[in-house]
């Protein structure tokens, strides 16, 4: 395989086909981090005493009980955006695929055409995006659990442990989870994007993709470390800008443009390698198929 190629083929798709810029800023958008805001306040003791006492047990005040209820609602709220944003990254990522596969057939598309072409597979991208959010979810749920084993116990206890100990417990549980879950969630995730264009360009369902996509990741191996390779390399060159625009909120939109550059070509490489790789000609995209201008 001719890796400096394919690697110039994919940024001459991406630079002369702006849109396909949208599509992977949108691709990005649910998978950028932000940062939050830290909070320093420190109760002294006498306030400790005033709101917990010296049993360990908090006075209820009726402001808590519409403080619980505003946190609930603004988290459901930023759950059904979260879904409503994940979902459109799904059909965008299906988008860039069939675009940058019928470019390289010397055809024309448009946005509203790859839009189309992603959106008509939409439920089978949901299920494969399903199986690598499968990692996130143990995480979150032994993350939990961890913090309310360890704040469970200090109930029992009779006295407040102090928050050094109940962070420490909670982050231990974290950590520990965290170590096996990355290579998971990075292998699952490496595996996604051969299923997302067996998809895309095969047409095949959420397992049969997957199916496919684990023959042809194996049967390209060398070639595919390669490429993780480059992606990595272009990752560490980048983290320390990006860790510094991610500090301040006003270089946020510059950096999800960035985020997103990165995401539209590499999607593009992993297509045009996705070609080389199964060695025949270019498979017919899915129904609605997108038409020529």
């Amino acid at each position: 395989m001719d890796y400096g190629k394919l690697l110039q083929r994919a940024w001459t798709i991406v630079s002369g086909n702006p849109y396909l810029l949208l599509l992977g800023v949108l691709v990005a958008l649910t998978t950028s981090g932000g940062s939050s805001p830290n909070f320093n306040y420190s109760l002294s003791s006498n306030e400790m005493d005033q709101y917990f006492g010296s049993s360990g047990l908090g006075r209820f005040e009726p402001w808590m009980g519409f403080a619980v209820a505003a946190v609930a609602g603004l988290i459901c709220l930023s759950l059904l955006v979260f879904l409503v944003l994940w979902l459109l990254q799904q059909v965008a990522r299906g988008g860039l695929i069939a675009g940058v596969d019928t470019i390289e057939q010397q055809q024309s598309a448009s946005l509203s055409q790859a839009w189309r072409v992603g959106w008509s597979r939409k439920w089978t991208l949901v299920g494969i995006g399903l199986v690598i959010l499968i990692p996130a979810i143990i995480l979150i749920a032994i993350g939990v659990s961890s913090a309310l084993l360890f704040f469970g116990a200090a109930l029992a206890s009779g006295d407040w442990l102090s928050p050094a100990v109940l962070f420490g417990g909670g982050m231990l549980g974290f950590l520990g989870t965290l170590c096996i879950l990355v290579p998971v969630g990075f292998f699952l995730g490496l595996l996604a994007e051969f299923a997302y264009r067996a998809a895309m360009l095969e047409g095949t369902g959420v397992w049969e993709s997957y199916v496919r996509g684990w023959h042809v990741l194996f049967d390209n191996i060398g070639p595919v470390l390669v490429f993780v390779l480059i992606r990595v390399g272009v990752g560490i060159v980048l983290l320390a800008p990006m860790f510094v625009a991610g500090l301040c909120c006003l270089l946020w939109p510059i950096l999800l443009i960035v985020q997103g550059a990165v995401t539209t070509y590499f999607s593009a490489v992993w297509t045009l390698a996705w070609r080389e790789f199964t060695a025949g000609p270019p498979s017919e995209l899915p129904e609605p198929a997108i038409e020529a201008a």
